[in-house]
Order: structure tokens, then sequence, then C-alpha cells
């Protein structure tokens, strides 16, 4: 079913049921937001993407990735008001992650100045991205939120050694900050990959062809045990796959 919106005095035909923020930026009008993204259910973390609503007499201000849009609705996305509190919202993320080039970026486009220091600043902005992903699509739920108010931040059971995370690497590729790392190395004659966030280190499966390290080995039982998985699955680095595609096609 279709309706018809306006944002930013644009008139826009969209489906009912769609969130402002999708709404938008299919007809290019920019929202910032640091807690969204297109693999998870709509969450409403870090607020950025507050808009100003006008819809049946009633004015508010909404979250625009929660908010579903609504026949008539008037939605301004850089009222007065709106890029005050996104001044404020950004001030506070830049007094907590000074760091973060993802954060200085968004306060200079606002021209945001940082709120006095909280100790200690860190590069987690607390947008829940890494504990979503991990429990909504790789289905690990190897993390979650530990702690209350300014201690509460992304975490694995006793804060070590998680027997949970298989070392898959989402949370660090989808982290917006940089602040969950992982490196991989070499324990002895061993390869394994240490997740230095959550303080938790995985075997490695070498390559059984030429002795590469390839991928964690819990990462592997993971995936095979949740659906059918080709012989030697994760078991072959990809220069000799390459190899072995070459050698099929002459």
């Amino acid at each position: 079913m279709q309706i018809s919106i306006r944002i930013d005095n644009k008139k826009v035909r969209c489906a009912k049921g769609e969130t402002i923020l999708n709404v938008a930026r299919g007809c290019g009008v920019s929202i910032p937001t640091l807690c969204s993204h297109e693999a998870l259910l709509p969450y409403g973390a870090c607020r950025l993407c507050i808009v100003e609503v006008a819809h049946r007499g009633i004015r508010r201000i909404v979250a625009s990735c929660t908010t579903t849009v609504q026949d008539g609705m008037y939605i301004h996305t850089r009222s007065r008001r709106i890029i005050a509190l996104r001044k404020t919202l950004v001030g506070l993320l830049a007094s907590r992650c000074p760091d973060a080039p993802v954060v200085q970026r968004l306060a200079k486009d606002l021209g945001a100045a940082p709120m006095p220091p909280a100790p200690p600043a860190d590069l987690c902005i607390r947008c829940g991205l890494c504990v979503r992903f991990c429990s909504e699509v790789v289905g690990t739920e190897a993390l979650c939120f530990a702690g209350k108010g300014q201690n509460r931040k992304p975490a694995v059971a006793f804060f070590r050694n998680s027997q949970e995370c298989i070392g898959c690497g989402s949370c660090a590729i989808i982290c917006p900050t940089g602040a969950v790392r992982l490196h991989d190395e070499m324990n002895g004659e061993h390869p394994v990959r240490v997740m230095d966030t959550w303080e938790t280190t995985l075997s490695v499966l070498r390559c059984r062809s030429d002795g590469v390290p390839v991928a964690p080995e819990r990462l592997r039982a993971h995936v095979a045990a949740r659906c059918q998985i080709s012989e030697g699955f994760l078991e072959r680095c990809l220069s000799c796959k390459t190899a072995d595609t070459r050698i099929l096609q002459r």
C-alpha cells in the first residue's frame, strides 16, 4: 500500500510500514546514524538519526530508524531543534571517543564541540552493532552488554576466554570506530587467532595442502553444525583453491 508523506518539504510516495530512515535514504535525504545496518533489525541506540515529525496535530522527536511512516506525515530532518540535539549527541560521543575517526567526521560536519571529557576515553560508542551482529547474523550470541550506566560496554561472558566466540571477526568488521581488534599470530608451531578486545585465543586450521593458516577451528565447526558443507570447507587456503580451479579449466 502506497502512502504520501513529506520529507523536508519534498513530497514522497512510499510503502506503508517502511521506516523513516529507509524512505529518506531512498529519496536522497541524508540522515546520520552509527547503529543502523541493513543486515540487522532497527535498534535506535545512537539516536543520531532523530527527526522531527508532525502528524495529526502532534509534533514530536523520534528515531527515524525505528519509526515507520504514516500517511500525511511531515518529517523534518534538519530543523533547528534537530541540529541542536545532534550537536549535543555528537559532542557527548566526542568526549568519550575523541580518537574515533567516524566521530571526528560527524563533529566536523555538524560543527559540534566536545563536551568535558568523560574518562576513560576509548573508541567504543556502545552502538551495539557487534552484539547484535553476533546474535542476529552469526548466531553465536558470544557477546552481550555488561555493566550499567557509564560503565556499560560490550563483552564476552566473564570478560575473557569465551567458549562461544568462534573467531569469525564479524564484530571487528562491523564496528564503526575500530574499537574491536583481533590479530593472527603463531603460538609456537601452532597458528592462533587472538580476539584482543575479548581476550580470547582460538586455534586456527592449517591448509591441508601447504600448511598455510586458514580459519579458526570453531568457525568451521559452527558452520558445519548449521548447514551442509562441502568437503574441505575452510581446510584449503585461497591459493590452493585457485590453483585447483586453473588446473580444471585447462
